[in-house]
């Protein structure tokens, strides 16, 4: 049994209200998000045909298709961006553009504007996000790949003068893993297959205990809750051990509906910590 099953709501989430992120959202390793931007839209998943588009939107015998696309296979990251009011769609592109070179990887197609093609078929028929709609002049297009990282960034100013910035990428075969939000070698956040097996070799190699930790809201009792968040736990547990962690090395500590101070919303992530963490000045 898989990892997602029981903690899917941290790999595939859809759009929330306004104000709400999802739950299990987290920004892509080296990609820092726009100051004070909030994500609407993530998802995380194995992705089997994948479309690379590498050249603007065209119409041929009346279906619009990209110029050039590729099409892969890999462990797919994607995230939805608002950036905030007063900001320029251009503005929030450049930002992630630079960081998207610093990690050495080489802009294959860039277009501005009309140049992009339909924006309603980038939204639609390429991305699947209905708010990724908006006038043809207002829209930025990159696709680069660094290594075997293929890479699509995409930034839009609705008619309604919103700002939403979307990115895409596909980790395929060979690729360099990724944890999905690592704190230090001691203590971080599960949130895909990848980060388990990281979690996995850190305590094979180091042969310290793991702590598991999580909040689960489902049930009208505390005692409900917590009996959801160790199914949760269990599940994650069985995973270690069948990646080669003894039994005894693994704690199950499940929270239920526990909110920690300052906390503005419930909280479904899974955490680990090993015996590290004790000596590392941190509570």
């Amino acid at each position: 049994m898989r990892l997602g099953k029981f903690i899917c709501p941290l790999l595939w989430v859809l759009s929330l209200p306004a104000g709400a992120e999802p739950y299990g959202a987290a920004d892509y390793p080296e990609i820092k998000r726009f100051p004070n931007s909030e994500i609407v839209q993530y998802a995380s998943k194995y992705e089997p045909d994948y479309r690379f588009i590498l050249g603007g939107l065209e119409k041929v015998n009346g279906v619009v298709r990209p110029e050039k696309e590729e099409r892969i296979k890999g462990q797919l990251t994607r995230i939805t961006y608002r950036i905030p009011d007063n900001h320029l769609a251009a503005e929030a592109f450049a930002f992630y553009l630079d960081q998207i070179k610093t990690l050495g990887a080489e802009v294959l197609f860039q277009c501005q504007g009309r140049a992009c093609g339909s924006s309603n078929q980038w939204a639609n028929d390429i991305f699947g996000y209905f708010r990724l709609y908006g006038p043809d002049a207002e829209q930025s297009f990159a696709a680069a790949k660094a290594g075997e990282r293929y890479i699509s960034l995409y930034s839009i100013t609705r008619g309604n003068k919103r700002v939403y910035t979307h990115l895409e990428v596909v980790e395929a075969p060979g690729a360099a893993p990724t944890v999905s939000q690592s704190w230090s070698d001691s203590a971080f956040k599960l949130a895909s297959d990848a980060d388990l097996k990281e979690l996995a070799t850190r305590v094979i190699q180091s042969g310290d205990q793991v702590w598991l930790v999580t909040y689960a809201f489902e049930g009208d009792s505390k005692a409900a809750q917590i009996e959801s968040a160790r199914a949760q736990l269990s599940v994650v547990r069985d995973q270690l051990i069948t990646l080669g962690v003894a039994a005894e090395k693994i704690r199950l500590y499940p929270l239920g509906g526990f909110l920690l101070p300052g906390m503005s919303k419930p909280s479904t992530e899974i955490f680990a910590y090993t015996d590290a963490y004790k000596g590392s000045g941190n509570d």
